[in-house]
C-alpha cells in the first residue's frame, strides 16, 4: 500500500512538471503556416542572382583603401584613451525598460526591485575609470544589463518573448579588440566598448592585453572566415570555439592548404597569450577577398537558413549582423544596427520616402547594383541580390510577416535568413499588403561610388 501511495504521488509530480497540452489543431495551423510561406520564397541558391556580376568588379586602390579602413575601425577600441559615449548614454537600457512591464525566463512579471538591483551591480559610479584594453578570447555577448537573464515584453503579444531578449545588445566574435571602462560590482562582468557597440561582457571570455601583445596581434595581414561555424583549436589541439563568417585573424604564415594564423587566449593571470594554429584554406581566406560573382555567392550561401536571433542570440544573427557578416570578408565594414547601416558615409544613399510602391520598385530595379545594396525600413535591413521575375530580390534575416486575423495580430514565421521578394506574404490571408516591406522601405544605400565600380552587371 505504501508503495502505491508514494507511485501515485511521483505521477502526480511528473504531471505537474509537464507541458500544458496543446492542441493539435493549433499545431497544425502553425506548420500550415509556414509550409505556406516556404512556398512564397524565392529560389534560396545565390549563385542564381550572383550571375549578374562580373568577375571584375572594385578598382584595386577602393578595396585596398575600405579594407584599410575597415581595419582601422576593428582595432579602433585599442587606440581610445577611453569611451566617448557619456555615462547617461551608457546607461540607456535602464531608461528604456525600467518603467515597462517587462517579465523574466518564467514569463512572469519582473518584480519592482529587479532594475535596481541591476543598477546596483552596474557601478556606473565608476564609468571610465578603468579604461583597460582587451579582448575577447571566445564568442560572447555584448549585454545591455551586467547578467544572462534574458527580459521579455508582454509574452502573450506576437513577436514578443523568446528569442526577443531585451538584455541583448549584440554577440561579440572571438578574437575581437575591446576597451574596458569599468567592472561590475561583483566583478563578474566588464562594461566594454567594441569596435561596432557598448555593452556588458562576461569577465571570462575576456583577456587583458598589453602593447606588445597589440603589436603582434595587429600586424596589418589578416585572413578572414569564409564559412560559417567551424571549429578553431589552439597549439596543443584544445577546442576554443566555432568561428562565423567575417571573423578575422592575423595572419602569420602561409602553406599549401593551411595559413598560420594567431588567436588569443587567457592565462591564469587574466591576461591575454599569443597562440599560434593553422586553419584550412577551405574556410578562411586573405582579407579582403575579390568581389565578384563567385565569392558574393560562395557568401551569401553560408548565411543563408540561419535561424534569427534578436541581437545575435545564441550565436545566430539578426537583419543587421546578416548585412555587417556578410560584407566583411570584402573588407567592406559597416556599423551595427539596421539604421546606422544606412546612413553611413559609404557610397550613395537613395531615399524611397514618400514613394508609391511601383515607383519604389522601379528605382530599385533602376539603380541598386546586385550584393552591393542595402534596403532600408525602419527596424530591418536587408540585401539586394538582383531580379526574378521582373522583381527585386533580398537576403535577410527576419522573424516574420505581420497578420491581423478576427482583429488579432499574428505572424507568418520565417524565422531565419532567407531570399525573398519585397512582398513575401502577399496574397496570405491576414496579411494587410499595405504594411508590406515594400510599402514601409524608406530607402536604399549602394555601398561604393559610380567612378570604384567597373562594368559590373546586366539584367537576368
Amino acid at each position: 500500500m505504501k508503495n502505491l501511495i508514494w507511485l501515485i504521488i511521483a505521477i502526480f509530480m511528473i504531471s505537474g512538471c509537464s507541458t500544458k497540452n496543446i492542441s493539435i489543431k493549433n499545431v497544425k495551423v502553425i506548420e500550415k503556416k509556414q509550409e505556406i510561406q516556404q512556398i512564397k520564397f524565392l529560389p534560396q541558391d545565390t549563385m542564381l542572382y550572383s550571375k549578374s556580376l562580373s568577375n571584375s568588379f572594385f578598382s584595386n586602390s577602393f578595396q585596398k583603401k575600405m579594407d584599410k579602413s575597415f581595419n582601422k575601425t576593428y582595432f579602433k577600441p585599442w587606440n581610445m584613451k577611453k569611451i566617448r559615449e557619456s555615462k547617461k548614454s551608457a546607461m540607456w537600457a535602464f531608461y528604456a525598460y525600467s518603467k515597462a512591464k517587462m517579465y523574466g525566463e518564467n514569463h512572469i512579471l519582473l518584480p519592482k526591485d529587479w532594475f535596481k538591483k541591476q543598477k546596483e551591480n552596474a557601478n556606473f559610479n565608476n564609468f571610465n575609470k578603468i579604461n583597460k584594453k582587451a579582448i575577447t578570447v571566445v564568442n560572447s555577448n555584448l549585454r545591455n544589463f551586467p547578467t544572462n537573464k534574458p527580459i521579455f515584453k508582454d509574452v502573450r503579444q506576437a513577436g514578443e518573448g523568446f528569442p526577443f531578449d531585451y538584455g541583448q545588445n549584440s554577440a561579440i566574435k572571438a578574437n575581437s579588440p575591446i576597451l574596458i571602462s569599468h567592472y561590475s560590482k561583483d566583478r563578474a562582468w566588464a562594461y566594454v566598448q567594441s569596435s561596432f557597440a557598448l555593452g556588458w561582457v562576461e569577465i571570462r571570455d575576456i583577456a587583458f592585453v598589453d602593447k606588445k601583445f597589440q603589436q603582434k596581434f595587429q600586424n596589418n595581414k589578416y585572413v578572414v572566415s569564409i564559412k560559417e561555424k567551424f571549429p578553431v583549436y589552439d597549439s596543443i589541439d584544445n577546442f576554443k570555439f566555432y568561428a562565423k563568417v567575417g571573423a578575422i585573424f592575423p595572419l602569420l604564415k602561409e602553406f599549401k592548404d593551411s595559413y598560420e594564423v594567431i588567436i588569443a587566449l587567457k592565462n591564469l593571470s587574466g591576461n591575454a597569450l599569443i597562440s599560434n594554429t593553422k586553419i584550412s584554406k577551405n574556410v578562411v581566406a586573405k582579407k579582403p577577398i575579390d568581389f565578384n560573382q563567385i565569392n558574393t555567392a560562395l557568401i551569401a550561401n553560408e548565411l543563408l537558413n540561419e535561424p534569427y536571433s534578436w541581437g545575435g542570440l545564441l550565436e545566430n544573427r539578426d537583419c543587421s549582423a546578416t548585412t555587417k557578416d556578410f560584407f566583411a570578408p570584402f573588407g567592406i565594414w559597416l556599423p551595427r544596427n539596421s539604421k546606422a547601416q544606412v546612413n553611413s558615409n559609404i557610397g550613395n544613399f537613395i531615399s524611397l520616402k514618400n514613394l508609391t510602391p511601383k515607383a519604389k520598385e522601379d528605382i530599385i530595379l533602376a539603380k541598386a547594383v546586385p550584393f552591393l545594396t542595402i534596403i532600408y525600413l525602419k527596424g530591418h535591413i536587408m540585401l539586394y541580390v538582383g531580379k526574378y521575375n521582373g522583381k527585386p530580390a533580398v537576403l535577410h534575416n527576419a522573424w516574420g510577416i505581420k497578420t491581423i486575423e478576427n482583429g488579432k495580430e499574428g505572424r507568418y514565421i520565417i524565422g531565419k535568413t532567407a531570399i525573398t521578394s519585397l512582398e513575401p506574404g502577399k496574397g496570405l490571408k491576414g496579411v494587410d499588403n499595405k504594411k508590406s516591406l515594400l510599402n514601409r522601405v524608406r530607402g536604399m544605400r549602394i555601398l561604393a561610388d559610380s567612378k570604384d565600380l567597373k562594368l559590373f552587371y546586366s539584367s537576368l
